[in-house]
């Protein structure tokens, strides 16, 4: 894509015109002011700077909520605004202020939807102090205040003095102190006002973590305290003079003697209280329980991990135990065996059953001795049992890995469980979270909901006597022992990294952004002044947490941005944030010149984030990820949130320029817009957009491709008007498979069958569901061209632009529905193209996994790793396990085959590279990695993981995929071939440097046969963002020269049984980029390629001769009747033979030049045919763009579709062929 960046300059000089559309006033331009300036002022930071509100949440909820209440459906009574209110009137809550502070439930509450988090207690807005105390607050009061009273009249007794003092005796609350903590009451408490918050208990020193009660920072322990308190302190006393009598030892022991406190305890927990306590002083806090995990019921130990049961025990106790008592003497009677089976005969303890729990007692409880925890109640023995369970969005997974687990569990829980709850009959999954959120499982609902499928979105499906999982060991990502090889690079750098080693804190409060960039750049990898480069690729993980950042996250060259997918880490811009975008792609470094060519910013994954500009002002350009890319990036499981207020310029995604692409699963919360986007062409799949302004506003592009696309509560979906001089300037859309939910229109395009271009604005709509969108597809003010409703309806197909087939072959302007088809085979249950995504293998535990490395391949670029590499693949197949390869270039001379059952990811992509006389026989070609055999059947999963070769590789084909899959279906992501152009490829400018002037041809530069071979066997497979590239100009030389390198043949399908593409593309080939030869049940969905540079010198099929056996196009019989014309004879883009039920769904189809000239563009002269259906039937084509080539479409060599009439903003479009009609 190298020459593109000449192109692009073009598309440039409109962003200024289009910057004003829809009120979105940008100046001096969108794409350049942020990097210098920010308009709004700065803003101090908040207390905190993270926002403490969790989501999801309505509109408008007040921004200075005190509490919480998820809504759901408990084992009570479902929730509901009355239910809410009865619940919290203990805490004043009114449903006058229910509804006040969350104004989505409406006046009369018909807004109430479960799922959801209300406000249930609020006070005025926090101020920019660093102090945590609340406002308002009378003058005056302590900064050292550890607890506050808001002051309120409630269903009892309305606030005083007296009944404050009250309430809040237990804790040592005087009314001397009340007033000397909150001078504004005066003597008398005659300066008492409702209203206002009061401080009810102090300490000599302020603290971020006060309260005695918060549990919420990282350490749990107040202060102050003396020296030498133990860490793993559960429970806390503040001594002070009281109305009772004064704290001592004595009577603290006594006071807490109930939770098993001893004074023996006391003293060895607080050591600087002294043997005989003459160290106690007054005005400190003192442990009074501890415990190495305590828990407040603790739950079974699933894995020998540490497990949460009190300590000190006798010998023997079960590991199952669900509750404790700590033996003591009390003021009532001292415990023995019989009052502790007295005691909790209401849970059903038996003597049996006490002894049978805690052996040590023995059969006649003569073992028993005060001082120790008994077990009371326990839960099922743990079972050890092989699990299934079932990766994100593929198969169901079989592992032959043992481990403890509980016996009554509910279907699809986690592996990665290491502590579970055992469900009585009185838990709720509120009460669930809220004991377990300020232990070291550090729970939340959506995490409990998330690893407990079972229990639906609204906790319906809580059941008591199983088991839920509260806790699960870190992602195995970061557990697996990192050794990737990048042996280009210098000695001792590191792939991986994990933003905490660089010291990110992600704690919400700290600015992490240095620690965070640090980890990224750290290595001197390719950011500023360097264009491109493969040599230091770098995986950076994310653990979870907040992590606040005051300016961009700039990614470097070849990055993979990862963070755990079970509990998605967020990135959060602080209030005072400088610049515009929380994550940059590719920066600018003066007008109009990036870190990289955005044509050539390769290699780059974000994966796995909440994004969050909330915090920023509304009228700030507040933006998510600034995503300025080519091929082989993505950005995948995103949710972002904008600042949703009034006169919001927020937006969530904003790309300006670049040659994508592929993005998926990325969610939208508020701005105005959700995505501001222009890009040569792109597949977007499965963006949802809530209550965006405009979900995505189309600002230029040749061709997108939308698939599953969900608009809720948007004034306007999709905006394609975007003009320059008054030409529109969006080339084509297909969208398939959305849906519209109360949006005011769905489509905006305003092109009018006057307007020129004549294929501006190409509309595809396949198979598009609404409920109470007006206008599916006009404008505001006009008559729609298709009108909607606001009930529902489902449109099947329709286009507006150019339509062709074979009884219309002159063409026809056209709008209007289309008699569409879609073969069963290529759908889902739900009657839509089928999909998956990506897997992130979360849901696997790190001995699910083995390492490619500690298998004994190196990696090195010089080794022969083929028996290695075979051997780690053969047996994690056998095993059912992961083979994760680390990073590293792995050589191969041999075929490696991928049996089924494989499982593989790369780190950061790692290389196989083909080298070796074994692949040099063009006679007699061999694959470099096999998925599957002729005629096997399973299910095979690669991702991030380059296929290549080394020098003269003329008879090697880089994939091929044979298996037939079955139950689930198999894929490739992000799974790339690539030939030249790379450290280590041999085929670079010093040996391969492009040569116009000369007609001879270098055979040191015959890289490979063919790039992907999709063969008869093939069924139920997808290749989702995979990048099938012949290079055309070095990455990793520093002139970045282009180069001449030949690749007989792109891909070749041949299956009949359902194949899927998503956002591929095949560039640089001689013969053809994508063939189908007797295929069947083939979708492509956004194709984009590009013709070889130096044809017609020399003209195809040279350097190699056309083989009959693998239907090689013969171009001298097919340009016999244009006299042999150089052009006729260069790659097809596309070539059908003897094919049917082919849907293609966008195509960027691209001949840029004729021997490295560039003059042809001017009247699309440089190659005569680019698309060729032979004999296909059951086929429609949405979209297809071409540039350069005088044909876009030629059917069974007969007759031909003129650029001329189809002419678009960029190249020629055809916006419907299908055949039959």
């Amino acid at each position: 894509m190298q020459q593109l960046n000449i192109l692009l300059s073009t598309f440039l000089v409109f962003l200024l015109a289009i910057a004003g559309v829809n009120g979105y006033a940008i100046e001096p331009n969108h794409r350049r002011q942020f990097v210098k300036r920010h308009d709004h002022e700065h803003v101090a930071p908040r207390q905190a700077a993270a926002s403490p509100s969790p989501t999801p949440r309505q509109d408008g909820t007040v921004a200075n909520c005190l509490k919480w209440r998820y809504t759901q459906k408990t084992n009570g009574p479902t929730d509901t605004c009355d239910n809410i209110v009865t619940r919290f009137e203990s805490i004043g809550l009114t449903k006058a202020n229910l509804i006040k502070w969350n104004p989505a439930l409406k006046s009369d509450c018909s807004g109430f939807q479960l799922g959801y988090y209300l406000c249930v207690q609020a006070g005025p807005a926090p101020t920019a102090s660093a102090s945590p105390s609340p406002t308002p607050r009378q003058d005056g009061t302590v900064a050292n205040c550890l607890k506050w009273r808001y002051t309120q009249k409630t269903n009892g007794p309305t606030d005083t003095c007296d009944n404050i003092v009250t309430r809040f005796e237990s804790i040592g609350l005087t009314k001397a102190n009340l007033i000397k903590w909150n001078p504004a009451l005066k003597s008398d408490c005659s300066g008492f006002q409702l209203g206002y918050y009061l401080c009810v208990q102090a300490g000599p020193t302020s603290t971020t973590a006060a309260s005695p009660s918060s549990t919420a920072t990282a350490s749990t322990s107040p202060t102050p305290r003396q020296d030498g308190t133990v860490a793993n302190c559960l429970k806390w006393r503040y001594t002070q003079k009281t109305n009772g009598p004064t704290d001592t030892c004595d009577n603290i022991v006594t006071r807490f003697e109930s939770i098993g406190l001893t004074k023996a305890n006391l003293i060895k927990w607080n050591p600087a209280l002294k043997s005989d306590c003459s160290g106690f002083q007054l005005g400190y806090y003192l442990c009074v329980q501890a415990g190495p995990t305590s828990t407040t019921a603790a739950s079974p130990s699933s894995t020998a991990t540490a497990s949460t049961s009190p300590t000190p025990r006798q010998d023997g106790t079960v590991a199952n135990c669900l509750k404790w008592r700590y033996t003591q003497k009390t003021n009532g009677p001292t415990d023995t065996c019989d009052n502790i089976v007295t005691r909790f005969e209401s849970i059903g303890l038996t003597k049996a059953n006490l002894i049978k729990w805690n052996p040590a007692l023995k059969s006649d409880c003569s073992g028993f001795q005060l001082g120790y925890y008994l077990c009371v109640q326990a839960g099922p023995a743990p079972t050890t049992a092989t699990t299934t369970v079932k990766s994100t969005t593929t198969s169901s997974k079989t592992t032959s890995t043992t481990r403890a687990l509980p016996a009554a569990t509910q279907s699809g829980q986690t592996n990665r469980c290491i502590n579970w709850r055992y469900v009585q009959p009185t838990d709720t999954c509120e009460n669930i979270v809220s004991r377990y959120a300020n232990t070291e499982d550090k729970l939340t609902l959506p995490n409990l909901l998330q690893w407990n499928p079972a229990l639906g979105d609204d906790c319906s499906g809580l059941t008591p006597k199983y088991w839920v999982c509260v806790r699960v060991e870190p992602y195995w990502i970061d557990s697996i022992k990192h050794q990737g090889n990048a042996p280009y690079a210098e000695s001792g750098y590191k792939v991986y990294r994990n933003v905490k080693d660089f010291g990110a804190k992600g704690d919400g409060v700290t600015d992490d952004t240095a620690a965070i960039q640090n980890a990224i750049a750290s290595g001197n990898r390719c950011g500023l002044g360097c264009d491109s480069s493969t040599t230091k690729p770098a995986l950076v993980y994310f653990p979870p947490g907040t992590y606040i950042v005051s300016r961009a996250i700039i990614t470097y060259y070849q990055t993979h941005m990862i963070g755990d997918p079970f509990d998605l880490p967020r990135l959060k811009a602080a209030p005072w944030f400088e610049g515009y975008a929380i994550i940059e792609g590719n920066p600018y470094s003066a007008p109009d010149k990036n870190w990289h060519g955005p044509t050539n910013n390769f290699y780059k994954v974000v994966r796995n984030f909440i994004i969050d500009t909330t915090a920023m002002a509304a009228d700030a350009y507040g933006t998510g990820i600034h995503w300025q890319v080519a091929q082989a990036t993505s950005l995948t499981n995103i949710i972002f949130y904008s600042n949703p207020s009034a006169g919001t310029r927020h937006q969530g995604l904003y790309i300006e320029n670049g040659s994508g692409g592929y993005m998926s699963n990325l969610v939208f919360n508020g701005g105005m817009f959700g995505a501001w986007i222009g890009n040569q062409q792109y597949t977007l799949r499965n963006f949802t957009f809530n209550n965006c302004d405009t979900g995505i506003f189309l600002v230029w592009g040749w061709v997108w491709h939308l698939k599953s696309m969900t608009f809720n509560n948007n004034r306007v979906g999709i905006d394609m008007t975007a003009k320059n001089n008054g030409v529109l300037q969006v080339g084509s859309v297909v969208l398939s498979d959305s849906t519209f939910n109360n949006v005011e229109i769905g489509i905006a395009s305003d092109k009018v069958a006057s307007e020129t271009p004549k294929s501006a604005n190409t509309l595809a709509i396949d198979n598009i569901s609404i409920k109470n969108c007006p206008v599916i597809v006009g404008v505001s003010g006009s008559t729609p061209k298709l009108a909607g409703t606001t009930g529902t309806m489902t449109v099947t197909s329709w286009v507006q632009g150019r339509k062709y087939t074979s009884s219309a072959q002159t063409g026809q302007d056209f709008m209007g529905s289309n008699s569409g088809f879609r073969p069963a085979g290529l759908l889902d249950s739900n009657g839509k193209i089928l999909e998956r995504s990506k897997p992130n293998y979360e849901t696997y535990a790190l001995s699910d996994v083995l390492s490619v490395r500690s298998l004994g391949a190196k990696g090195d670029g010089t080794t022969d790793d083929t028996a290695t590499l075979q051997a780690a693949i053969n047996k994690a197949a056998a095993e059912s396990k992961i083979l994760y390869i680390d990073y590293g270039v792995y050589v191969v001379t041999n075929t490696i085959y991928v049996p089924p059952n494989s499982r593989i990811m790369g780190e950061t992509w790692p290389v196989i590279l083909a080298s070796g006389s074994a692949f040099t026989n063009t006679a007699n070609p061999r694959v470099v990695v096999q998925f599957g055999r002729a005629g096997e059947t399973g299910f095979i999963e690669g991702t991030n993981f380059v296929v290549a070769t080394r020098g003269a590789m003329k008879g090697a084909i880089l994939m091929q995929w044979n298996l037939a899959s079955t139950g689930e279906v198999s894929g490739l992501y992000d799974v790339h071939a690539r030939v030249g152009g790379f450290t280590g490829s041999n085929l670079d400018a010093n040996t391969c440097l492009k040569t116009p002037s000369s007609t001879a041809v270098n055979q040191n530069c015959v890289g490979a046969y063919m790039l992907v071979h999709i063969s008869k066997t093939a069924s139920r497979v997808i290749f989702e963002n995979t990048w099938w590239w012949t290079a055309d100009h070095d990455l990793d030389l520093p002139a970045h020269d282009q180069i001449t390198v030949f690749v007989g043949r792109g891909v070749l399908i041949e299956s009949t049984q359902p194949i899927w593409l998503y956002g591929t593309a095949s560039e640089h080939n001689v013969l053809y980029q994508y063939q189908l030869t007797n295929a069947a049940n083939v979708y492509m969905g956004m194709i984009q390629t590009e013709t070889p540079y130096y044809q017609s010198n020399p003209v195809a099929p040279l350097p190699f001769s056309v083989n009959a056996t693998w239907n090689d196009p013969d171009y001298n019989s097919i340009c016999t009747s244009l006299g042999g014309v150089a052009t006729c004879k260069k790659s097809y883009g596309v070539r059908t033979q003897n094919s049917n039920n082919v849907l293609i769904y966008g195509a960027g189809l691209y001949s840029f030049f004729e021997n490295y000239a560039q003059t042809c563009l001017s009247d699309e002269s440089c190659q005569k045919y680019m698309v060729s259906f032979e004999n296909t039937n059951n086929v429609r084509l949405y979209a297809l763009t071409t540039k350069g080539t005088e044909t876009l479409l030629t059917v069974n060599n007969n007759w031909s579709v003129p650029w001329t009439p189809n002419a678009n903003i960029f190249g020629a479009t055809i916006g419907l062929y299908q055949n039959p009609a």
